[in-house]
């Protein structure tokens, strides 16, 4: 068993009729016998290979190889890791709509605030759908490994479920910048992007380590996806993503922290800030909104009138209301202290909890009142 040199007997102008191809055991590539000086010899046999590193995994492994070009093509035509994988994005995506509508009472709100982070969202629900895919493959490659030949096939094939299922475990960590998005958390809110990134690299980590779990077991398919994985070290690759991923994360949170100083020291405690009365006129139904007095730290009351000379008002206003902070931080309704439902005149106030200094902008929404989808009334607390 010997790497063999380059053949120079061979006419320079050779007919292409006369080229002779072979597959490269590790990669799956077609690859010219004519012309190549990266081969070699096995039990008899002449393998040839693309690179030197396919020619360097084969040398260490040879049986895990060539055990495993028979099932290779069963299971690259086998479809269930990308059914996996999709159905994995799907269940993080239902995840996040049922987090944003339970928080918020309403799938409006969850299609608005898909539409605010949409690309973030899809990332990260990418990044947990590929890892499901890759340990749905790994696992039917070990299932084919476990059922042939020798004892060496079915050793270099062995991999726990147990290491597996922690490799997609932190997929958990991708929920948590997610709820940030709606729940009534403020860290959360105002840390949101360290969590997402968080949730970024550590998908991209997974996929490393999933990946060289593949590598190192001689499982990978034979196509061009695993031609660039077995000529690249996976811990190489993992090591660096951690290094950069605690690199940008630090610094978005000290950057964000730092930004979130600022204007907690531009704004004190105590201020009051009172805001313009807004009025919404729309389908025989007026409705007019007075913001209190706004103290931070202290509830927020809206006074409001509901005016109108023949519809029904006979409507709960807390279920239809919520106030949207910054454009990004939902909150809904605690209490209306009012008039009840019916009549052609209502009024009283709506109090929401209360709001951290940082906040710059609010946006109360009453949603269907006289079959007018929204009605919104928007404040700048910084110029208003």
């Amino acid at each position: 068993m010997k790497p063999h040199d380059h053949d120079t007997t061979k006419p320079c102008c050779q007919e292409e009729s006369d080229l002779v191809s072979s597959k490269d055991p590790v990669c799956g590539m077609n690859v010219s016998e004519n012309d190549n000086s990266l081969h070699y010899e096995y039990q008899g046999t002449d393998y040839y290979f693309c690179s030197s590193h396919c020619l360097k995994a084969f040398t260490k492994n040879p049986v895990a190889y060539l055990s495993n070009q028979g099932e290779v093509s069963k299971a690259s035509g086998n479809n269930r890791p990308v059914i996996f994988g999709t159905i994995g994005v799907g269940v993080l995506l239902v995840i996040f709509f049922g987090i944003v509508t339970l928080a918020n009472g309403s799938i409006g709100s969850a299609f608005q605030e898909f539409k605010r982070i949409w690309y973030w969202i899809f990332i990260l629900a990418s990044g947990f759908g590929f890892q499901l895919g890759l340990f749905t493959y790994l696992k039917q490659r070990i299932a084919e490994k476990t059922t042939i030949a020798t004892a060496e096939v079915a050793a270099s094939g062995t991999v726990s479920t147990g290491s597996m299922v922690a490799c997609c475990a932190h997929g958990l960590v991708n929920v948590l910048p997610l709820v940030g998005v709606s729940a009534a958390a403020a860290f959360l809110a105002t840390y949101q992007l360290p969590l997402i990134l968080i949730g970024v690299f550590s998908n991209l980590v997974g996929i490393t380590i999933m990946l060289g779990i593949i590598q190192k077991h001689s499982l990978l398919p034979q196509n061009a996806f695993g031609h660039f994985v077995a000529g690249h070290s996976m811990k190489k690759f993992r090591n660096g993503l951690i290094a950069a991923g605690v690199v940008v994360v630090a610094l978005t949170f000290f950057s964000t922290a730092a930004q979130a100083a600022t204007q907690a020291g531009a704004v004190e405690q105590d201020t009051v800030i009172t805001l313009k009365a807004k009025t919404d006129d729309q389908k025989r139904v007026k409705v007019k909104v007075t913001p209190q007095d706004i103290r931070f730290g202290e509830p927020i009351l809206f006074k409001i009138v509901f005016d109108t000379h023949s519809v029904d008002l006979s409507f709960d206003p807390t279920a239809i209301s919520t106030l949207e902070l910054d454009n990004n931080f939902i909150l809904r309704p605690e209490k209306w202290d009012g008039a009840g439902p019916g009549g052609h005149h209502r009024s009283g106030t709506l109090i929401f909890s209360s709001i951290s200094k940082e906040t710059k902008s609010l946006k109360l929404t009453l949603r269907n009142v006289a079959g007018v989808p929204e009605r919104t009334f928007v404040w700048n607390l910084t110029s208003d």
